[in-house]
């Protein structure tokens, strides 16, 4: 590329603005036309350079000693071969104005005289080892990085937009309410699209984010409804990090160039924010040394801010409380920044008092930035004062029944999660977490589970924190979490917060005793909170390390367990072990007992913390209910010995559903009173695309994920689903949000809320099933652990994917097996103690039945000494005993029991048949293709024992259908594993009709009926029908709910919770009345019409349109005088209130 110089600047320092305006370049239509935006400036008395690419990359041009602003009039496109040069220069505090589309988006290259080219972005392994360094490997913005949970990026990326964030549904523009350039009332009609202008200012950590720069939205995109549809036009003034000092402004609309001179608005906006960029005074951060007062309590408001050397007369600050003001003073100590010279620097304090007899509860306070007078900005806040009363607005939560209460209502709940950035981003407050419970409200969300809590016991707060660490409890951890409790209680939302993060747990009695300690604390400060539980860590792992603690617990253990250590090391050495004690050792081979104790032993170690943590919640709480947050990997901490001492069982997942389903299954502890759940799943999707930098958002993919989770859940009968997270960072890349970082909604929640709706009125009821999955303890741990509990994991698959009803349980709790207990189905059953197995044998003497595979002939010692063991099971067979091997052949047929009580498959089946999963069992009359797990276990549930499943007509494995039974009836969830639509026809069963439904491939269906028949909830992508009556038809994905309990085709009140754009059907009765009604939402749990529906005539069928603005709002149709009661049965519905 040729390099030029351009002219001079004539402006002076702080003023000189040059445009870039090159012909060779692409022209779009939401580029500006850099002569005309010179134009406006000169009007203002600038005198601006228009500057071409071969300019822009000389090293003399493109400095903070020759420019203090550029203005790029034709993103997404800026010249490669000044990439570095505009990093450096913004480094150096210059500023940018983009304007037409993502900025920085394609870099072109110069191939000759007007001739430019976009390369492909191409990284390689060196580049991404140096990332730090080579900020160049992925462009100048952020779209690209290094996949992971949380993106990677350099530092030196500028953090502009977010490809999965795009402007849709757009109908007008109006000035942003944020913003203070401009205070006219204006909106302009018109259809926009592009990227949002959203910005990443933070210092790129999803837990300690060190906030950069002030982000303030100009110009907000609005639907038809009158909707944000996210940001079009923002600026940043970065006052930390690598930018420190450099001011940016970004218009992000790439169908209309909005500075054409159509809108006078739009043109004073621009230069008013060239001025803003050149000469900024604003707020860096407001905040309160109380996030949560007393009544009585004096709390101290503090301010920074940014001042520009020309703006430092005439400045003062004031703060509103409530819209009343309580302070104002001059701002004159201004201190000078050594690195940035043209700026300064001051901090300002207010102090209040709440008053003694105050019943409010909330506070906002916004403090104000004035100069001769004039607003030159303004931020918000708040501050909670915390009240009993408020307090008790909480949803109350317990557990009973195997299902969660919410408000003394059993209750099937969705919720989500997010991080301890909460106690850290200066873009967290009070303010900030209302807007947040609000929005969790309103989209039916019952729960927020809040990671990261104790590195926030130090100050400052450390990831590296100790147990120890624990005994501090600073006042200000202390004030911003009773912030949070309070707030969600009044907006419905129980708080699940996790205690411990990143500790080991393989602790001395001195730092057990810190952690109980430090659990007692918070569970006595909040044992009068309604709406709070308890997750003890998140996701920890068993690791072995801590010597000095395990020497001697494993030698007391090991004594415990044989009688004497000295034994323990002679079992050891009989089976050609060492005897020292090495925590690190893997089993060698399968009778090797030392490997096999290091694992019982390391789930024992697993148990203790959790026991003395338990202890630690109820001594402060009696009644809280606490759990673990456990890995879906299988065998990082022991998820079935190892949930006795846990309230709930929750584990967290986010692979496909075909892998899900069985995880959260093996975590059913039901038979104990425990219910178990879903605590953290996402669209992996979703996270995937933004990885990889695509564009726009998977929307579709993400809400058949989250239908297909919710409804499999709900219909193997978990108690609640908690999604990761609530929603995307303004501080960092951490793709894994349901809102947009503003709150603007993805269509993921608001089908997730649809859902959570759809369920409401459902009333879950637990009934023992007769089937239970019996896991091999004496077996599953040492010798290819890992191996074995996969397979395990494919034996629970198997049973789902038979649609029978069942739960699992495990060897070493078999005394607590229901008595409606009467088929077992125990897999692997090697290495069995001896009560273990006389508690089988009694079963199946007192009638109950049995398969099993494995071979029972071998003790808790995996020898074979334990012969008489096959004809106590009444099986007769001269087969010597079978090893524990996956390379001998699969068994192939059942051996039986002279009554056919007991059925045999010989050897390690379920491990053989990972290996080899296609493997022919030997059926009577096989119809699908081969699974060996499900042929076998079908065929002894469908030919020799009294458990019935569900056989529907498509009986290959690929839907899972299954009746959940309600305080008043039963419904029915139905998901469609595979990629093709069906005509899935569950038959007529123990009282239940036949129904068939219609299931788009991926999708699901849901069918509620009451004891009577009455189909008072329906949905399906098709055809559904009840007993040979059509309920609904069409090619849309939409729900139907009777708010007054009514037949569907007789409802007076009825709701419509769509998933996607279509057309649905619902049959009415010849005579029902006419209905009519209206598309709505909620806003802070009151119901907002956005428009009317339209009406329908009596005794027709009702046909939604679904369009796509409109995709997944809520429509409330009613017929005449029942709209209101409609709305409050509705309104009743989110808020868990009682239902009629």
């Amino acid at each position: 590329l040729p390099r030029q110089a351009s002219a001079e600047p004539t402006d002076p320092p702080g003023r000189r603005i040059a445009i870039f305006n090159d012909d060779a370049f692409p022209r779009e239509p939401g580029h500006a036309d850099a002569v005309r935006l010179a134009e406006l400036l000169r009007r203002r008395g600038f005198q601006p350079l228009l500057v071409n690419a071969s300019e822009l990359a000389e090293e003399k041009t493109l400095a903070k000693a020759n420019i203090d602003l550029l203005i790029l009039p034709q993103a997404p496109y800026f010249p490669r071969e000044a990439a570095e040069l505009f990093r450096n220069y913004l480094r150096q505090g210059g500023a940018f104005f983009s304007i037409g589309g993502y900025p920085f988006d394609s870099l072109l290259s110069y191939y000759g005289p007007g001739r430019w080219q976009l390369l492909p972005m191409a990284v390689t392994a060196s580049q991404i080892d140096t990332l730090t360094s080579r900020p160049a490997a992925f462009g100048l913005n952020t779209r690209y990085g290094q996949a992971g949970d949380t993106m990677k990026l350099s530092p030196y990326q500028i953090g502009v937009c977010d490809p999965s964030f795009i402007l849709q549904h757009v109908h007008s523009l109006r000035l942003s309410p944020e913003q203070q350039l401009l205070s006219a009332n204006w909106e302009s009609v018109g259809p926009l699209e592009g990227p949002a202008a959203v910005a990443m200012t933070g210092s790129n950590s999803p837990v300690f984010p060190r906030v950069h720069g002030r982000y303030l939205p100009l110009l907000q995109a609005r639907d038809i409804y009158g909707r944000n549809r996210g940001p079009v036009a923002a600026a940043v003034f970065n006052h930390d990090g690598p930018w420190n000092g450099s001011n940016w402004a970004f218009v992000t609309a790439s169908n209309r160039n909005l500075f054409d001179g159509s809108e006078p608005v739009l043109d004073e906006l621009f230069v008013a924010t060239c001025e803003r960029l050149l000469a900024a005074a604003y707020i860096v951060h407001s905040d309160c040394d109380k996030p949560c007062a007393r009544p009585g309590e004096s709390v101290d408001f503090t301010a920074r801010f940014r001042i520009h050397e020309s703006l430092q007369d005439g400045l003062s600050v004031q703060w509103l409380l409530d819209g009343k003001a309580i302070h104002e003073t001059a701002v004159d100590a201004i201190t000078a920044i050594d690195a940035l010279p043209a700026y300064g620097v001051a901090e300002q304090r207010a102090t209040w008092t709440v008053p003694a007899d105050s019943t409010q509860d909330f506070h906002r306070f916004e403090v104000i930035l004035r100069r001769h007078g004039q607003v030159l900005d303004r931020v918000n806040n708040g501050l909670v004062v915390w009240q009993e009363e408020s307090i008790k607005q909480g949803l109350s939560i317990s557990q009973q029944g195997n299902y969660f209460q919410l408000n003394d209502r059993p209750c099937f709940f969705t919720g989500t999660n997010t991080t301890g950035m909460m106690w850290f981003s200066d873009n967290e407050n009070p303010l900030v977490w209302q807007r947040d419970f609000q929005g969790m409200r309103d989209y039916a969300l019952n729960t927020l589970r809040i990671l990261h809590f104790s590195p926030f016991c130090k100050v400052p707060c450390a990831y590296s924190h100790t147990p120890l660490d624990l005994r501090e409890r600073p006042e200000r951890t202390q004030r911003q979490t009773d912030a949070i409790v309070q707030l969600a209680q009044t907006k419905q939302v129980t708080v699940f917060l996790s205690l411990h993060d990143w500790q080991n747990l393989d602790l001395s009695d001195e730092e057990l005793a810190a952690q109980q300690d430090w659990n007692a604390f918070w569970t006595r400060r909040y044992r009068n909170v309604p709406g709070i539980f308890y997750d003890i860590q998140n996701e920890p792992s068993t690791r072995l390390q801590n010597q000095e603690v395990l020497q001697p617990l494993f030698r007391q253990w090991l004594a415990e367990q044989y009688g004497s250590f000295d034994k323990a090391q002679e079992a050891w050495q009989q089976r050609d072990g060492s005897d020292n004690i090495d925590f690190a050792v893997k089993a060698g081979s399968w009778d090797d007992l030392r490997g096999r104790d290091n694992e019982v032993f390391r789930a024992h170690v697993f148990r203790r913390w959790v026991a003395q943590n338990r202890d630690g919640i109820k001594a402060g709480d009696s009644d809280a209910l606490s759990t673990v947050g456990y890995l879906q990997n299988l065998t990082a901490s022991d998820k079935f010995w190892g949930s006795q001492e846990q309230d709930f069982t929750n584990v967290h997942h986010y692979g496909a559903l075909a892998n899900l389903r069985s995880v959260l299954k093996m975590m059913d502890r039901r038979y104990a009173g425990k219910s178990f759940s879903l605590g953290e799943f996402g669209s992996r999707v979703a996270h995937t695309a933004r990885n990889a930098g695509d564009w726009g958002d998977p929307a579709d993919a993400s809400v058949k994920h989250f239908l297909a989770v919710g409804h499999c859940a709900f219909g193997m009968g978990a108690a609640f689903v908690a999604n990761w997270s609530w929603k995307d960072f303004q501080d960092c890349v951490f793709p894994w949000g349901i809102t947009h970082a503003d709150l603007t909604a993805k269509p993921v929640l608001q089908a997730y809320r649809n859902f959570a709706l759809l369920c409401r009125k459902a009333e879950p009821v637990y009934a023992a099933p007769k089937l239970y999955l019996l896991i091999p303890d004496g077996c599953r741990y040492g010798y290819r652990q890992n191996d074995i509990h996969e397979a395990l994991r494919l034996a629970v698959d198997a049973l789902l994917t038979l649609n029978v009803p069942f739960s699992v349980i495990h060897e070493w709790d078999l005394a607590q097996l229901p008595k409606e207990a009467t088929t077992l189905i125990w897999p692997m059953a090697y290495a069995v103690k001896d009560e273990s197995f006389a508690q089988v044998r009694d079963f199946v003497r007192n009638g109950g039945q049995l398969l099993f595979t494995g071979d029972v002939r071998y003790g808790y010692d995996r020898q074979a000494d334990r012969l008489e063991r096959l004809e106590q099971l009444g099986i007769h067979s001269a087969l010597p005993p079978v090893p524990f091997a996956d390379n001998a052949p699969a068994a192939t047929k059942l051996i039986f029991s002279q009554d056919r009580k007991v059925a045999w498959l010989p050897g390690a089946f379920e491990l053989i048949s990972l290996k080899t999963p296609n493997a022919i069992f030997e059926l009577p009359s096989p119809k699908t293709p081969p699974n060996a797990i499900r042929d076998a276990y079908r065929d002894f549930l469908d030919s020799h024992s009294k458990v019935k499943r569900i056989v529907l007509n498509i009986d290959d494995g690929t839907v899972l259908a299954s009746y959940v039974p309600l305080r008043n009836g039963q419904a029915l969830a139905v998901v469609n594993m595979s990629p093709e639509q069906r005509r899935i026809v569950v038959p007529a069963q123990d009282g239940t009709p036949e129904i068939a439904v219609t299931v788009a491939g991926d999708r699901t269906a849901f069918v509620m009926l009451k004891p009577d028949g009455a189909v008072v909830a329906a949905s399906a992508q098709g055809d559904i029908s009840v007993a040979g009556r059509q309920i609904c038809h069409g090619q849309s994905d939409v729900a139907f709910v009777a708010l007054d309990n009514s037949d569907l085709a007789r409802s007076r009140r009825l709701l419509c919770l769509p998933f996607g754009v279509g057309k649905a059907t619902l049959n009415r009765g010849g005579d029902a009345a006419a209905l009519a009604g209206a598309i709505g939402e909620f806003r802070n749990a009151q119901w907002i019409e956005l428009a009317p529906c339209p009406a329908t005539p009596s005794g027709k069928a009702v046909t939604m349109d679904i369009d796509a603005v409109s995709a997944y709002d809520l429509r409330v149709l009613t017929t005449a005088g029942e709209q209101q009661h409609a709305i409050e049965a509705l309104s009743a519905m989110l808020l868990l209130k009682p239902l009629p």
